[in-house]
């Protein structure tokens, strides 16, 4: 005794109904394809949107760096000079070693701040690059042309 099982899709239509579903799927395909494409169009504007302002932000920051060590030296060669007056002459070198320090670590703080921004800056550069793609025009276009390709089969 062979039973045999039928499928939800398949049985025992009439050649309307089963035209009238097959109509139906390709439709629910073809908005599928439509929303996924808007949004996906949506998203990467937004990501470009805000790919450009991160690189726009780190060229300011980076422009800021380059632009602060020759007013913070200038600062620090004023203090000296107004300590110099106040000190006796035997705290001349021992003041002049600890202004050194501070100010060398000040610069190598704005230097390592520099990398990390220009590492910051290239993630944002690869981001706006993803956003620019053109694969989600790609494989929307290929998910139209798969629909287009299944409604000709049947």
């Amino acid at each position: 005794m062979g039973t045999s099982k039928t499928n939800l899709w398949t049985r025992s239509l009439t050649k309307p109904a089963w035209e009238l579903r097959r109509r139906l799927v390709h439709i629910a395909l073809i908005a599928l394809t439509t929303a996924l494409v808007g949004c996906a169009t949506q998203t990467l504007k937004q990501g470009h949107d805000l790919s450009a302002a991160g690189v726009a932000y780190a060229d300011a920051i980076v422009a800021l760096i380059d632009a602060t060590p020759d007013p913070v030296i200038e600062s620090d060669s004023v203090q000296l000079l107004r300590d110099r007056q106040n000190l006796p002459s035997e705290d001349h070198k021992k003041k002049l070693t600890e202004y050194d320090d501070k100010l060398l670590a000040e610069l190598t703080q704005m230097g390592e701040l520099k990398r990390n921004t220009l590492l910051v800056k290239a993630y944002f550069t690869q981001l706006q690059a993803l956003a620019d793609s053109t694969a989600a025009t790609d494989s929307g276009a290929a998910l139209k042309d798969l629909g287009g390709a299944i409604n000709s089969a049947n």
